[in-house]
Order: C-alpha cells, then sequence, then structure tokens
C-alpha cells in the first residue's frame, strides 16, 4: 500500500512539471492580442482571502469526511506572467467508528473518533495568463503543514448485571513538510478587486503520537476554494 502511495506522489510530481512548464510554453508563445491588459491597471500587490472544502485523497485517510477549509495570503506580481504568494491556513477532517459485542447477557459497546486539524503556512509559485480582465495560472509550491489531532473514544459494557462506563482521549501537535499543486482563475471586476476559484492537491506525511504509540499517516487531499481579493 506504501509503494502504491509513493507511486501516486511521483505521478503527481510528473504531471505538475508537465503542467507547469505546459503553462509556462504558452504564456511565452502567445500572440499579445489574446493577452493584451491594456487600459487595465492592476497593482503589484495582493491580499486574499480563500474559503471552501478539503476532501481527503489518501488510502490513510478513508472513512474522514470532507471538512472546511480556509486561507489568506499575500502575493506579489513579479510581471504579469509570474506571481509568489505567502499563504496561511486551516483545514480539518474526521472520522469515528463504533463496535457493539453482546454474549447471552453481557453488552459491550465502544465508539472512537480521529478529528484533524492543520494549519499550513506556505509559498506558493504562480504562472499566470492575463486575457483581457481575466487571469489563468497553475501554480505549485511547499511550506511547513502543523498537525494537530485528538483521538477521543469512549464505551459501555454490562457484565453480569452490572455497568460499567469510561473514557479517555489523546492528543497529538506535529508538524511536517508538504507539498502541493493546482490551478485557478481570477476575474479582476476593478482595477482593483477580484473574484476567483481554484482547486489544488497537496501531500504530507506527519508522524502522530498517541500514548507513546509513533502512527506515520499519509494525509494527502483536495482543496477546493473560491476567492476574493484586493490589489494594491
Amino acid at each position: 500500500m506504501r509503494r502504491r502511495e509513493n507511486g501516486i506522489a511521483r505521478y503527481y510530481l510528473r504531471s505538475i512539471f508537465v503542467l507547469l512548464m505546459a503553462t509556462l510554453t504558452v504564456i511565452l508563445s502567445v500572440s499579445p492580442v489574446f493577452s493584451d491588459t491594456s487600459g487595465i491597471s492592476l497593482g503589484k500587490n495582493y491580499v486574499v482571502v480563500k474559503g471552501g472544502i478539503f476532501a481527503p485523497g489518501s488510502t490513510d485517510l478513508k472513512g474522514f469526511g470532507t471538512g472546511f477549509n480556509g486561507e489568506v495570503g499575500y502575493g506579489r506580481y513579479i510581471n504579469p506572467y509570474f506571481a509568489l504568494e505567502f499563504g496561511l491556513g486551516y483545514y480539518q477532517t474526521s472520522n469515528s467508528v463504533s463496535a457493539t459485542e453482546s454474549s447471552g447477557s453481557d453488552y459491550m459497546s465502544g465508539t472512537a473518533k480521529l478529528d484533524l486539524w492543520v494549519i499550513p503556512a506556505t509559498l506558493a509559485v504562480k504562472l499566470i495568463y492575463p486575457i483581457q480582465q481575466f487571469e489563468l495560472y497553475a501554480l505549485g509550491g511547499a511550506g511547513a503543514y502543523f498537525v494537530n489531532s485528538k483521538l477521543s473514544y469512549s464505551g459501555t459494557a454490562t457484565i453480569g448485571g452490572q455497568t460499567y462506563n469510561g473514557s479517555a482521549s489523546s492528543s497529538s501537535n506535529t508538524a511536517a513538510f508538504g507539498g502541493f499543486a493546482g490551478a485557478g482563475a481570477n476575474f479582476n471586476f476593478t482595477n482593483n478587486w477580484y473574484i476567483g476559484a481554484e482547486g489544488k492537491y497537496l501531500w504530507t506525511r506527519p508522524t502522530l503520537s498517541f500514548d507513546g504509540t509513533d502512527v506515520t499517516a499519509n494525509l494527502y487531499g483536495w482543496i477546493v476554494t473560491g476567492n476574493v481579493g484586493y490589489k494594491f
């Protein structure tokens, strides 16, 4: 299974490279008529707020639900076709399982829940194709992913006519390197304000520790957001 995950990661890295090179080739070869931005005065700096979802995409996150994703970013246009963006975000997902067992009049049941919430601090490179008031772009980047997790479990047992209840929890906080790649589009509806949409695939592999037990997990997944930004 780990070999399959590593193969998927290598496939995405190759795909990212091909996408970025193809985008750069288009940018360098397109006619100026199609990328004309004359009469449009756009700022070289921008701030952006992004809101959307995180959808788990690895086998280690099988059974985990789609969660909220939010980001804020600051960017700088090096030229109309190239920009850098610093981002700080938050996304979360969780999964819970239950089990029951009975034998005669004896009965046992239990529930376990794992909550994950991640704060990524990242740097992205954007290759941009401007078309009048629109911008199409490919992006890729990397950064630090601060992973927080909480494992909670509870159970009830009725044995010999006596009922017993118990619960406990364990938390883990760690950080890991991670990367991402994707694409998006913006519409500049004034010289300063724009709206857009973005999708990207991310991968990071932190080691979580619960009560002395280390677990390394592939926290791969998709992030899809709607964006509002201001250029200055």
